[in-house]
């Protein structure tokens, strides 16, 4: 059974990964996700062109694909030559282990977390919404919560949240987890891909420098603060993954994260320092937060009686 906050039904039996195989094959799926990117004819292209974000996100999908692919070959390989069963046989456990209730509440629990701990900004974007409504520079919800549009908005809501959490959760987190002979608890499990995708993300670095009028400093700091979100993110999403697992967990986390963005802190300590009926209702807000969070845990710790009674 998976250790951890969560009593999870134990998934079937994995064949064993051999730790050192399992820890270079995770170092290779985040070094050729990150260096599909800096393919020459894929480099040329501006990043935020139509263009550029086609070919970008449908390369590193197919890396995530790939990568995928690969550890479900890896452990089928692992079955037949280690328990001495026959490819069909392996195949059959494969299937026999997907469990589609688990996975749509394992996604229904995680959008409920993920949006539990985003109330208060939900809060204070439909206040700065209404705000503009009464001042004439209102357009529309769906702009207030999706800014994004065309193939930018493809791969900030679809594309990265899939290829990213199937290359670092569904491949590595997997992997990792699949080495029970080794000393790799679950978090260690979820740490090392987490720092992985977190550095990943750092090769924006190279952009800045190049393209940026920002001195060096402020991009420095931009940096650090992004390598440290997207740990604290990559963590999180490990985790789901860890407990339920289950790619959608994550995949839909990521989702809300990618939509709602950072929380707007600034826009609601603005609101709390002006004391009025906004402050009140973001204080509830918080406060139900916190609530559903809570409520929302309580629920999943009691999710193998609620899938399986």
């Amino acid at each position: 059974m998976v250790t951890g906050f969560v009593s999870w039904p134990p998934p079937p039996p994995s064949p064993q990964i051999p730790c050192v195989a399992a820890v270079v094959g995770v170092v290779c799926v985040a070094l050729a996700f990150v260096s599909v990117l800096y393919v020459p004819a894929i480099q040329k292209l501006p990043r935020n062109s139509p263009a550029g974000v086609r070919v970008r996100s449908l390369a590193t999908l197919a890396v995530a694909l790939l990568a995928t692919l690969l550890c479900e070959l890896l452990s089928l390989w692992l079955c037949v030559t280690q328990n001495n069963y026959d490819s069909m046989t392996c195949v059959e456990e494969v299937l026999n282990g997907i469990d589609l209730r688990r996975a749509l509440l394992a996604t229904c629990s995680s959008l409920a977390l993920t949006l539990a701990i985003y109330v208060p900004d939900i809060c204070y974007t439909v206040m700065s919404a209404s705000v503009d409504q009464e001042q004439g520079r209102w357009t529309s919800w769906s702009s207030a919560f999706f800014p994004e549009r065309g193939w930018i908005a493809a791969r900030n809501y679809v594309l990265a949240p899939l290829s990213e959490e199937l290359a670092f959760r569904a491949a590595c987190v997997r992997v990792l987890l699949e080495c029970p002979h080794c000393s790799f608890g679950t978090w260690v499990a979820v740490s090392l891909p987490a720092a992985l995708f977190a550095i990943a993300h750092a090769h924006h670095v190279v952009e800045r420098l190049r393209e940026s009028s920002t001195s060096k400093h402020q991009i420095a700091v931009v940096t650090l603060f992004q390598l440290a979100y997207t740990l604290a993110f990559g963590l999180f999403a490990g985790w789901l993954y860890a407990q339920t697992r289950s790619v959608g967990a994550p995949i839909i986390a990521h989702v809300v994260c990618n939509v709602l963005q950072l929380p707007n802190f600034g826009g609601m300590l603005l609101v709390i320092r002006q004391r009025d009926i906004r402050c009140a209702l973001l204080l509830l807000a918080q406060a139900f937060s916190y609530f559903m969070t809570w409520t929302c845990c309580t629920w999943i710790l009691n999710f193998d009686a609620l899938l399986y009674n």
